[in-house]
């Protein structure tokens, strides 16, 4: 069919047209005001790495000790996988040999230094190093054993029986770590991988666990003082699987290993967590309006509110409607919406 040129138009039929192909540029996400824009580099990568984790706190009344809170009383973004070598080395980190681990043998003739999607060890003033590098912090106790046993209080992040071949802990005799996100079957409430096993997981701060060699509080600095240990939970490749937590005696018992701050071990790394609100403002400007960024922005979105649901929505309308001028905020929305 041959096209018209626009002298042989009407005026009618010229801004008909003129309508036409501003309505096709918007549908494809481009702005009469410029150029679509891409996602900062890798941010959309990492913003596709995090679970949404809405407020909320374990069930004491069931599971766990009265007394004890374990929640968050904001949303927070959380590490799907534990930090990997790969991470460390695009935030600028050097490899543990040339951090000065010396006397660490690696696995498998130096692997440890190897990068990919194998978990990183890290002492404790690295791994906060590490966290702020990324916009985030280290979770505190209570954080953590939220997110790896949500609002039933899970014993395991999967449920509450033990299973074998859900997590890399001694009983598969591999003793040594594997790729992060490698066990389907052992994935907590929220979405997260191997809160148990692989790497014992860094805190911000100390609760009474296993292998705790102060006992329920002995020894600690008295209220008020800050604590030279902190606490590591969830277990290694080479510890029993054990539950999050017990109370069949009191105290409550967690998981977990009492550390000091310069403690270095191959088998201790991280997971980092952000308050969501305050996360997502910091880099709205830098999530971009193309068609690729919003397809991409809609499923993250969308992902969110599986998990979180009515928080999620929330904070997401509240920052879409603060800042109508980032599509980022928009694109969220709508994938929370669909």
């Amino acid at each position: 069919m041959a096209i018209a040129s626009m002298g042989n138009l009407s005026q009618g039929q010229r801004h008909g047209l003129k309508a036409f192909a501003i309505a096709s540029l918007l549908s494809m996400g481009l702005h009469s005001c410029g150029n679509p824009i891409e996602a900062k580099s890798g941010l959309l990568d990492k913003l596709e790495q995090l679970e949404f984790v809405p407020t909320g706190e374990v069930n004491s009344r069931t599971l766990l000790q009265a007394g004890y809170f374990a929640g968050t009383t904001v949303s927070l973004l959380v590490d799907r996988f534990e930090a990997t070598r790969s991470d460390l080395a695009r935030a600028g980190f050097q490899s543990p040999a040339e951090r000065g681990w010396a006397g660490i043998e690696g696995w498998d003739g130096g692997s440890l230094n190897e990068t990919g999607a194998w978990p990183a060890c890290m002492d404790f003033v690295e791994a906060q190093a590490y966290a702020a590098a990324s916009g985030m912090r280290l979770p505190t106790t209570s954080e953590w054993i939220y997110i790896a046993a949500g609002r039933l209080g899970h014993r395991y992040p999967w449920g509450h029986t033990w299973q074998k071949s859900v997590a890399n802990t001694m009983g598969l005799g591999l003793d040594r770590p594997l790729p992060v996100g490698t066990f389907e079957g052992g994935r907590g409430p929220f979405g997260t991988y191997d809160q148990i096993g692989n790497l014992w997981e860094w805190t911000r701060d100390w609760v009474p666990g296993l292998g705790d060699p102060f006992g329920a509080g002995a020894g600690l600095p008295a209220a008020g003082e800050e604590s030279p240990y902190v606490s590591a939970l969830g277990g290694s490749f080479s510890s029993r699987q054990r539950p999050l937590f017990w109370d069949a005696e009191a105290p409550l018992s967690f998981n977990a290993l009492t550390l000091t701050r310069t403690h270095q071990s191959q088998e201790v790394g991280a997971r980092c967590v952000a308050e969501a609100r305050e996360y997502l403002l910091q880099v709205g400007g830098d999530l971009g309006d193309s068609p690729s960024s919003a397809r991409r922005l809609r499923a993250i979105g969308a992902r969110w509110y599986s998990t979180g649901e009515g928080d999620a929505m929330a904070l997401l309308e509240s920052l879409a409607h603060l800042d109508r001028k980032t599509m980022g905020f928009q694109f969220l929305l709508e994938g929370a919406r669909q």
